[in-house]
């Protein structure tokens, strides 16, 4: 009986190793908030600032002597990005270990400027270009809708 529950222990352990890593490599830059959700599930730290928001999850016990942390990088609802870090903490929880988020780590995200083409019937947006931003500090310069047609 004590050698099954130590099978059972080890097999359970086994699988258990990297499925946070394995999730994550799901989550794709521009998938929404709902998404996220439904591959990786509730985040144990949320941190905002301006129109930026972070995920962060956790798995106690990753490897061999850490655990393992995925950072969701959120722009007006979007994934910009996945970052991650580990923690070595002896005989913790993961959960007592999150980092507070370097907002100067967050990934580069894409602003896209665009006007309605000449022909008004099409009801489509040609893009006219693209413009890659810092993240800028709550309501500092570049936050807001980009600029109209005819003013760039």
């Amino acid at each position: 009986m004590r050698r099954r529950v130590l099978v059972l222990a080890a097999v359970v352990l086994a699988l258990a190793c990297g499925s946070l890593q394995k999730n994550a490599v799901l989550v794709n830059a521009g998938d929404d908030k709902q998404r996220v959700l439904e591959v990786l599930g509730t985040p144990g730290d949320t941190q905002f600032q301006g129109y930026a928001e972070v995920w962060q999850y956790c798995q106690t016990g990753a490897g061999f002597g850490y655990h393992d942390y995925r950072v969701v990088w959120f722009r007006d609802g979007r994934v910009t990005g996945v970052t991650s870090y580990k923690d070595t903490t002896p005989a913790s929880s993961c959960a007592a270990h999150f980092r507070q988020v370097r907002w100067e780590e967050a990934p580069d995200y894409t602003l896209v400027v665009a006007r309605a083409p000449a022909n008004k019937r099409l009801q489509q947006t040609a893009a006219v270009g693209s413009v890659r931003r810092p993240w800028p500090a709550a309501g500092g310069p570049g936050v807001g809708p980009p600029p109209a047609a005819g003013r760039c």
